[in-house]
């Protein structure tokens, strides 16, 4: 099942390392032997509760020498954990006749970092929006600057068709009137 070890980063804030954990009865005697050590009775809650502790005792070093930042962001230091905390609980499972089926490490979670994580998140967003905005009017100044030089083209185009017409015109008028017999 999904538990949680409260930790504390290098800065000192709160730091639930989140994990999931499957352990299974293996050695019955053992377990009778190690586990119960005289008691009459023994919950599930409280193993885990001991088995919690455990965990936060073998983590604790680490995590506390790291910045919560990395704690959310570096990978590797995801994987490090999940195998800390594999090496410390697999040989205290033995101990106590059970072992280990599955451990799996899920996520660190701070309260007090998560909202500046949403917050540099939507800046993310808000800064993506502003460069697709910026972005988006440059391709519209660009469209513009091209459709006014074709439109300048287009009217150098007509006006030099134009002149010419009227160059063609005024050549053949003068032709004519060249070529029409004096009285």
């Amino acid at each position: 099942h999904m538990e949680g070890i409260r930790l504390r980063s290098r800065e000192q804030l709160d730091v639930d390392a989140i994990f999931k954990a499957v352990v299974r009865l293996k050695d019955p005697e053992q377990f009778f032997t190690n586990a119960f050590k005289g008691r009459n009775h023994l919950t599930v809650g409280y193993l885990a509760n001991s088995l919690i502790d455990e965990l936060r005792t073998a983590l604790q070093t680490y995590v506390g020498a790291r910045p919560v930042a990395d704690l959310y962001s570096n990978t590797n230091i995801r994987r490090d954990v999940e195998q800390q905390m594999k090496s410390e609980m697999e040989p205290l499972l033995q101990r106590i006749g059970l072992e280990m089926v599955l451990l799996r490490f899920v996520d660190f979670f701070c309260p007090q970092y998560d909202p500046t994580r949403q917050e540099e998140a939507q800046l993310y967003v808000d800064t993506r929006h502003a460069d697709v905005q910026i972005d988006r009017l440059k391709l519209t100044q660009r469209m513009r600057k091209s459709l006014t030089t074709e439109k300048m083209d287009a009217l150098k185009t007509e006006k030099d068709f134009e002149d010419f017409v009227r160059q063609t015109e005024h050549a053949v008028g003068r032709a004519l009137v060249d070529a029409t017999p004096k009285a």
